[in-house]
């Protein structure tokens, strides 16, 4: 199962960002209206894993929907989330390279779903978010 706020018919669906390919992308809503911030995309693994991060790879064709600012949650029932981290990704030379984005919890969490919701974009009214690729990080 995997969830979003909103997805872009057609060329941003929400799978998009669990499929193993970084050259296609979860592109919130832009057609059928900007929701606008915050945005959300939460996956269910399936069976309860233990993980010690995530990697986030933003879209690499374009500088746009790239995610400033982050929270990452977890959840046993897809319904109640616990926070793990939240913080803002870093970026060099944006417009040229957006360089994946590996976040470490500094101690292994336990769930079934995971959840990274978009607070803020990299440019400043932008109203979209993207996600090429969202993993997670096995022990």
């Amino acid at each position: 199962m995997l969830s979003a706020s909103s997805e872009e018919p057609d060329t941003g669906f929400a799978h998009f960002a669990i499929d193993g390919n970084p050259d296609t992308c979860w592109h919130t809503s832009y057609t059928n209206g900007l929701p606008g911030f915050p945005h959300s995309i939460a996956v269910d693994m399936g069976t309860r894993m233990k993980f010690t991060g995530f990697i986030y790879t933003p879209r690499m064709d374009k500088d746009k929907g790239l995610i400033s600012q982050y929270t990452f949650s977890v959840s046993d029932d897809g319904q109640n989330w616990r926070e793990v981290k939240k913080g803002q990704f870093s970026y060099h030379y944006i417009r040229k390279d957006p360089a994946v984005q590996r976040i470490d919890f500094g101690r292994p969490v336990e769930a079934r779903y995971f959840k990274l919701d978009a607070r803020s974009p990299v440019r400043g009214g932008e109203q979209s978010a993207t996600v090429a690729e969202l993993n997670i990080i096995t022990q």
